[in-house]
Parts: C-alpha cells; sequence; structure tokens
C-alpha cells in the first residue's frame, strides 16, 4: 500500500482515537450521525438493552409469543455485521417499544396502577384572563388531571395557571422565585433551589450532541444529568442579570455566578452549595484549594470521593448566552389536552433504555371534520411517543415532515414515530382520503412536577390565560381527583 495512505489512514485513526478520549463535540457529532458506519460497540449497547428486556418477561403476565419476539430480537443482534446506524434502527425501535409493551402488560396484569378518578369542578374559562378559586381544605382529594377543553370557535394558545406557578417562559419563572428585597446571594440561592426541586438527576435521554432547551427541560423531561441542571441555573441567573458561566470538572459540571466583584460554586445537580466561615458561596478555585469543605454536605448524586476527584483535575471554563422561546401550544376548534400525573408507560429513548423514574403521559385530543385529502397537522412542545386515531381507518397516511408519506394500516401509530435512537418528533401530519369525522389522540411525555395540579386540602387560585389575546376564548376545564 502506498505509503502516503498509510500515513493518511493513521492519522485519521489516530484524530478518532483523540476525539473519542475527550468527548469533542465533532465527535459527538459523528457518533450520532445516521449514516456512520456501524461499530462493534453499537452492538454491544444493543445486545445489553435487549437482555434488559428480556429480563422483564414474566410468564404470568406475558404471553410466551412476546418470549419469541425477544429471542427473535437476542439472535438478531447477536453477531456484528457491516452496515449504517440508520439500519439499526429498526431494531432499536422494536426493543423500546417491546420494552414499553411489557411495562404496560405488567402494570395491567398485577393492577399496580389502580385509581378511581371523579370529576370534581367542571366549569368554564372565559377571555384572555379568567380565574376560579377551588377550595379544597378538608376535603380528601389527591388531583390526578386537568383537561382543557377549547370549546370556542377561535384557534387559542392557552395556558392555566395554577398558585402562581407558570413554568411557560423564564420571567413567569423568576417573578415567582425572587423577590425585590434579596440580596445577589439569596437570588442565586433560590435560582439553585428551583432548579434543584424541579428535576431530577437521571441520564437523560439524548446523546451529548443534542442540547435540551430550558423551557424544554422543566416541561417536558423534568431529569437530566449534570450538564442540563448546570445550564438551566446559567439560564436563569442571566435571565436575572448575573454573568455566569459552565465550569467543567473531571466528570462533572456546575455553575459559577458572578456577583459581589467574585464568583461562586452553584451546583443544582447534586444538590449542593459550599460556604466560608462569614456565609458567603465559595468558588470552584475556593473548593479545588480547600477540598476538606466537599465534607460540609450529603449529595445522595454524587459520593465525597468522586467529587474530590472531580475538583481535583483541571477545570475547563465555558462562556455561553442563553435565550429561550416561551413553551407554548395551540388548541384549535374541539382540540383537548389532558394533564395527567400518571403514565401509560410511553417514553422516549434514545441513549438511555431505563425507563425514567419519574414521567408522565399528557394527551392532546383533536376532534373534527375533515375533507377528502385534506391534510391535519399535529404539532406540540413535547415529545410525542404514541398516537391513536380513533373511528374508521379509510385510507389515512402518515408523515413526519409532509413529503414522505405512508399508509396507515394500523389505529395505533407509536411504532411510526422516532423512538430508541435520535431524537423525538414534535410534528407530524395525517392525510385523510375521505370526508368523515375524526379523532385522533397524541400522547406525549411530560414532565411531572410541571403539571398544572392542585394542591391538595388547601384552598386554589386557577388562572387561564389566552396569549394570542383571544377575547373569545372558551374553555371547558375540568379536574379529576383521586
Amino acid at each position: 500500500m502506498n505509503k502516503r495512505i498509510i500515513f493518511l489512514i493513521t492519522i485519521g485513526l489516530i484524530s478518532l482515537f483523540f476525539m473519542y478520549c475527550f468527548r469533542s463535540s465533532i465527535y459527538d457529532g459523528i457518533m450520532g450521525f445516521e449514516y456512520r458506519p456501524l461499530l462493534p460497540k453499537d452492538f454491544v449497547d444493543l445486545r445489553s438493552n435487549v437482555a434488559v428486556v428480556k429480563q422483564m418477561f414474566d410468564p404470568a403476565c406475558h404471553s410466551l409469543s412476546d418470549l419469541e419476539t425477544v429471542s427473535n430480537l437476542e439472535r438478531s443482534v447477536s453477531f456484528y455485521s457491516f452496515g449504517l446506524v440508520k439500519d439499526l434502527e429498526l431494531r432499536k425501535r422494536e426493543v423500546i417499544l417491546l420494552e414499553q409493551s411489557f411495562l404496560a402488560q405488567t402494570k395491567a396484569c398485577k393492577m399496580t396502577d389502580s385509581v378511581l378518578l371523579k370529576e370534581f369542578n367542571n366549569f368554564i374559562l372565559r377571555g384572555a384572563h379568567d380565574s376560579r378559586n377551588i377550595n379544597l381544605t378538608n376535603l380528601n382529594l389527591k388531583n390526578e388531571l386537568v383537561m382543557l377543553e377549547n370549546i370556542g370557535d377561535a384557534t387559542i394558545m392557552p395556558r392555566l395557571v395554577v398558585n402562581g406557578k407558570d413554568w411557560s417562559h423564564i420571567e413567569g419563572i423568576l417573578g415567582s422565585i425572587i423577590e425585590d428585597n434579596m440580596t445577589n446571594q439569596q437570588k442565586v440561592i433560590v435560582i439553585w433551589k428551583f432548579v434543584n426541586e424541579t428535576r431530577y438527576h437521571f441520564a437523560k435521554s439524548l446523546s451529548p450532541s443534542y442540547k435540551i432547551d430550558v423551557l424544554s427541560f422543566f416541561n417536558a423531561w423534568g431529569y437530566g444529568n449534570c450538564g442540563e441542571a448546570t445550564r438551566a441555573v446559567m439560564t436563569l441567573a442571566q435571565a436575572a442579570g448575573f454573568e455566569a458561566r459552565e465550569v467543567r470538572l473531571k466528570g462533572h459540571i456546575v455553575a459559577e455566578v458572578f456577583y459581589d466583584n467574585s464568583w461562586h460554586m452553584v451546583d443544582a445537580d447534586a444538590g449542593v452549595l459550599f460556604f466560608d466561615e462569614e456565609g458567603n458561596l465559595l468558588s470552584v478555585r475556593d473548593i479545588k484549594n480547600n477540598l476538606s469543605v466537599l465534607g460540609q454536605m450529603n449529595t445522595s448524586v454524587y459520593s465525597p470521593e468522586y467529587l474530590k476527584k472531580a475538583y481535583s483535575a483541571k477545570e475547563v471554563i465555558f462562556e455561553h448566552s442563553f435565550s429561550e422561546v416561551n413553551f407554548s401550544f395551540v388548541l384549535r376548534p374541539g382540540e383537548s389536552v389532558v394533564f395527567n400525573r400518571k403514565n401509560g408507560d410511553k417514553f422516549f429513548s434514545g441513549e438511555n433504555y431505563s425507563v425514567p423514574p419519574e414521567f408522565s403521559n399528557g394527551k392532546f385530543i383533536l376532534k373534527k371534520k375533515v375533507k377528502k385529502d385534506e391534510i391535519t397537522e399535529f404539532s406540540y412542545p413535547y415529545p410525542i411517543v404514541g398516537a391513536i386515531v380513533i373511528g374508521d381507518l379509510n385510507e389515512v397516511e402518515f408523515s413526519t415532515d409532509g413529503w414522505v408519506w405512508e399508509e396507515v394500516e394500523n389505529k395505533d401509530l407509536s411504532s411510526l414515530f422516532n423512538n430508541g435512537y435520535g431524537v423525538p418528533n414534535y410534528t407530524y401530519y395525517l392525510r385523510f382520503g375521505n370526508e368523515e369525522e375524526i379523532e385522533v389522540v397524541t400522547i406525549v411525555q411530560m414532565a411531572q412536577r410541571s403539571l398544572p395540579l392542585l394542591r391538595q386540602n388547601q384552598s386554589n387560585m386557577v388562572e387561564f390565560f389566552e396569549d394570542f389575546g383571544e377575547k373569545k376564548a372558551i374553555v371547558n376545564v375540568t379536574f379529576g381527583f383521586r
């Protein structure tokens, strides 16, 4: 072989090795590219995921055909073959759908989620701003769901705010936690507390090359690792008027916020803050110079030994500025949204096949009359994890981009959405071949802590806002209780 070719191949391999070691954004982009050649590692990961699903098999709840399906999947990924990443997508989708099916069957079999719901306080709210007080004092009721139905003639952008909780925009979050008489340090601490309490530490579903917007992080996911928590702190701190930066340690990421002429470390992922003898928040440099302070507080996320290793290594600082678009959705006439505390076992998994310990499945329900060959768009800010067409399936076609279409043969469209790889779908289209009345239920993933649910055993203020400023807005609000 030509020496020049050998030299170029060697340089290429060395470059790939260093990109792998340092986990650069270029490496992440290459590893997430669907036309990348398959590597043995891809099959190792998929085989381990199939093994996880196989362990979920319960002969008391699942049929032998389910076990045969798992065995066939196991055989299909038992060896390494050449191809492209996109060739594995079908297998990965099969694995995640089978896992969700097993969870649903087990839950139904063992009735682990039986809840008796009754409707309570079903009422109408109107106009661009309306409100209602709901008193649950001394009523042993736990709010499980709330449904908003657009029963007017106008397309609306609704926002339901319960007890002042509004996570649809950054200003709404800051307005609910920061008071004018607070010191700079008090403001930073309440930002840390908000991020710490409104999400939990769990490996995010997307690969490192895909960033999650902060408002989507709070409203749609509700879980992530240190990178997501740090960017959330930075976004809120910058919106509050502070300078903020990202500090990458060894195996951990934290935020630093600048106020009172110095930097101060804020770790919302581990849920820890460190103070000096005067009660001032320490900087990363302060902690590195005195690692004994890591023993000040306990964290269930990282051990003291892990944090000591993280702070002992050289840090890398990144400066970012963030701008957030409001987290909102629209409801067409005849369309409803259901916020549900529980889940139906449908979740998105691109990288992490473990079931999130806490998440919710909401629904958007559209009822309308369509014309022949009419294309209907379904677009929501939440990850779409399933959809069901209720009624007769008569020449219905499905598309995620409005260009490439496939005929629908099953009323359950869940297998047509991205899952088990890549990023979730937020939009899809249906084309109907006949004039008919349709009902389409779109199932989405929501962060459980973001839901506009009423607090138990107290008086609640419910406010309805219509962000288009539509004075003719009319919504029917239904609360469901256990």
